[in-house]
């Protein structure tokens, strides 16, 4: 498996394939809790997870180079969603593959029919909370 993590504007550039289908949502937020959230999209849950800057690293940069490492556009984000199209037709495999689920556990079923290239970072619910997630928050620690 590649460990590579992937920003939010990275995940959101990989995903284009869902970005008009997406647009017919309007994710809600519904519950956040220090550096996770969760949005309701659809029928579905999207959770987000930012981890913190560890204190080590604070301690060592200046008040400007915190507040550039603590911007949301340029941080990692761990992503999960519970509709059928992410377990079933690669962002599921591909998430734990390039590390970047918000889950703990995942069957690693390679998605060699759905999505043979694996092509398919994220579902289009996930998609639209990222967006609005990006809009909506600037700063995490």
């Amino acid at each position: 498996m590649n460990k590579e993590s992937m920003t939010i504007n990275e995940l959101l550039s990989l995903s284009s394939n869902v970005k008009t289908k997406s647009k017919s949502y309007d994710p809600r937020l519904i519950r956040h809790r220090r550096n996770r959230w969760v949005y309701k999209v659809g029928d579905y849950l999207v959770r987000l997870f930012v981890p913190k800057i560890s204190y080590a690293v604070k301690k060592t940069l200046s008040p400007a180079e915190l507040k550039n490492r603590t911007k949301i556009k340029d941080r990692n984000v761990y992503v999960s969603c519970t509709c059928g199209f992410w377990k079933w037709s690669g962002p599921d495999y591909n998430a734990f593959d390039n590390d970047y689920s918000e889950r703990a556990h995942s069957d690693l079923t390679p998605p060699d029919v759905r999505d043979p290239d694996r092509e398919n970072y994220l579902c289009k619910h996930s998609y639209a909370a990222l967006k609005k997630f990006r809009r909506d928050v600037k700063f995490a620690e």
